[in-house]
């Protein structure tokens, strides 16, 4: 049955805007970026970091919009009623973060690989691994589950335009916590994992350091991104559980 479900949330999004946001835009991002890459003067590890920044700090603003049309079809498709009906309501909410969090998972893995490939078409990426492409992508993607759930609740809860704004404002605070004003407390808030996670992954590897050599607060980091995303995901299960179309405040 979850299978069948699965199914019919891609329906659903098959003509949306979903995949245009999850392909279309990461290959606008990469040429972009190869574009500043092509003609900046910075080494390939800084590249590579402002590569992942750039991610990071478009994600939160791009999961605002990603929750926002999955909802916004449930609207289209009998004004949540389906959503509400169907006999296991635990499965429809996992459909739609399952399918979320793959597509976003694609789509990071993609930008990143082209850009390894960009550079490497350039020629200015062969002393970087090229594992660090793809391990920078599940990193960007994990400091960013627990965001999906959040933007779940918001679009159900408070309308689409609310995830969407907050999602803006998450974008801005992602740039703001990748700077000094971040430092000591970033780790408290979901939008600064995947901006400063990733730039750890970078500053590894550049250093020829293992992951056994993280600092405290980095470790921390890791400890609470899993907890808190693991937290994430069964609160909004049971809050779904009980959910009531009446409660949505647009």
């Amino acid at each position: 049955m979850f299978i069948n479900v699965i199914k019919s949330d891609l329906y659903k999004v098959r003509h949306s805007t979903f995949w245009i946001i999850h392909i279309l835009v990461p290959i606008l991002g990469v040429i972009c970026m190869l574009f500043l890459s092509k003609y900046g003067s910075i080494d390939t590890y800084r590249k590579l970091v402002m590569c992942f920044s750039m991610i990071a700090i478009a994600f939160p603003t791009l999961i605002g919009c990603i929750t926002s049309v999955i909802i916004d079809q449930e609207y289209g498709a009998g004004g949540l009623q389906h959503l509400l009906m169907i006999p296991s309501r635990r499965q429809a909410i996992l459909s739609k973060i399952f399918i979320a969090n793959i597509a976003g998972l694609l789509a990071t893995v993609l930008s990143c690989t082209l850009f390894g490939y960009g550079l490497y078409f350039f020629g200015v990426n062969a002393e970087v691994p090229h594992a660090i492409f793809w391990q920078g992508a599940i990193i960007l993607w994990l400091g960013n589950v627990a965001l999906y759930n959040g933007h779940m609740f918001i679009a159900l809860r408070f309308g689409k335009g609310a995830s969407i704004g907050i999602g803006v404002v998450g974008s801005l605070f992602s740039a703001l916590l990748r700077t000094g004003l971040g430092a000591g407390i970033w780790y408290l808030i979901p939008y600064g994992w995947a901006i400063r996670l990733s730039k750890d992954l970078i500053n590894q590897v550049s250093s020829g350091q293992s992951f056994v050599n993280h600092s405290n607060e980095m470790m921390f980091a890791y400890i609470l991104c899993f907890l808190f995303t693991l937290l994430s995901f069964l609160l909004l299960v049971l809050w779904f559980q009980k959910f009531e179309r009446r409660q949505i405040s647009e």
